[in-house]
């Protein structure tokens, strides 16, 4: 089956806790053939680029969607730690 990736720039989220939404912006870069996840990480003290599997830890990942007029290479440029 062939897995569509969100694009980057695009608003993701787990749920943590059940009621709070961990949320991060997918990265334009990969790791082990899925997209990287910029967001705040508690293992690395701080805003951080990490692998999608790290971000869901085991959880599924929701799309929260491309809140934003600007382009993907400005937001990623933005969101990098």
């Amino acid at each position: 089956m062939l897995q569509i990736w969100p694009e980057p720039g695009t608003v993701v989220y787990v749920w943590f806790l059940g009621i709070f939404r961990h949320k991060g912006i997918v990265s334009n870069r990969w790791w082990n053939g899925k997209p990287m996840i910029i967001a705040n990480s508690w293992t690395s003290g701080g805003v951080a680029e990490i692998p999608w599997d790290n971000f869901a830890d085991n959880r599924t990942v929701f799309h929260d969607g491309y809140p934003s007029d600007l382009t993907p290479f400005e937001v990623l440029y933005n969101a990098q730690p």
